[in-house]
């Protein structure tokens, strides 16, 4: 009886930590020149980076010539493509997949964009593209996993050089979520591979 006791006890106490997830924090200001992570499980930190963003030197000489409007425009149609082609791939994914994304979740999460610009038509251009793509992130991330965001909020900031991120939150990763779907895959490739050598003896015995 004591055995059996002390083996449950280990199981529960397996069962336990593949249920504590990894946290990832990740932390990027742009404004302040900041980029830091920190991995942690069980509150044990396992990897960080604190380091800043060096500080971008100005460039002496010309001034930098005015990118017109439709460049803006042309550029957010590459992008609106490009995330379309992304998105029709993330379907070809294979199913063992949804036990990984079952297990992450994104809280917390904080982005920020003051889309800036020196010309009035070509801040507007990007504030609607960038708008439009935090949106469409947002709800791609939404279809994969669960995303609990607290703040959403995209500026125009007309007169600036340029736009301005800031992104901070937590992803959170099941361990036996992750197991799951390793081997949900494994088995999968291996009914995969046995159908095809089940198909190639029956050709044969076709033949002969």
């Amino acid at each position: 009886m004591t055995g059996w006791l002390i083996a449950l006890g280990i199981i529960l106490l397996l069962l336990c930590l593949l249920l504590m997830p990894f946290v990832l924090r990740v932390e990027y200001d742009e404004t302040r020149d900041i980029f830091q992570w920190k991995l942690s499980w069980f509150c044990i930190p396992l990897l960080r980076s604190d380091r800043k963003k060096a500080q971008r030197k100005k460039k002496s000489g010309a001034p930098k010539q005015k990118k017109p409007a439709g460049d803006s425009a042309s550029r957010g149609e590459k992008l609106r493509r490009m995330w379309k082609q992304f998105h029709g791939k993330l379907s070809d994914l294979p199913k063992s997949l949804r036990w990984l994304w079952k297990g992450m979740s994104i809280r917390g999460l904080v982005i920020g964009a003051r889309v800036g610009r020196f010309d009035a038509k070509a801040c507007a251009i990007a504030y609607g593209v960038t708008n439009m793509l935090v949106f469409q992130a947002l709800g791609l991330l939404k279809s994969c996993l669960r995303v609990h965001e607290k703040q959403i909020v995209v500026q125009s900031a007309f007169g600036r050089e340029k736009t301005d991120w800031v992104v901070r939150g937590r992803l959170l990763v099941c361990p036996l979520a992750a197991l799951a779907a390793l081997l949900s895959l494994a088995l999968s490739f291996g009914a995969g591979a046995r159908s095809k050598e089940e198909q190639g003896v029956s050709k044969d015995a076709k033949k002969q």
